[in-house]
């Protein structure tokens, strides 16, 4: 569900979302509204996956391309 970093990294793009296990408070906040997935509690990936499955966890959420 995400661009491989040694892909991002040779196109010139700065990946948002992934597995991190220090993250900025404010930085999930955005993430979660322009992503459209709801925000509880620490979770180690953005967008924030309850059970581990984005087909299961995030299907109807729809990000907001603009943010």
């Amino acid at each position: 569900y995400s661009i491989p970093q040694e892909a991002a990294m040779k196109a010139g793009l700065h990946l948002a979302d992934g597995v991190n296990p220090l993250q900025l408070e404010s930085y999930v906040k955005y993430m979660a509204i322009a992503t459209g997935v709801h925000w509880e509690e620490y979770r180690v990936t953005l967008p924030a996956l309850r059970t581990g499955s984005q087909a299961k966890d995030n299907a109807g959420e729809i990000p907001d391309a603009e943010l």
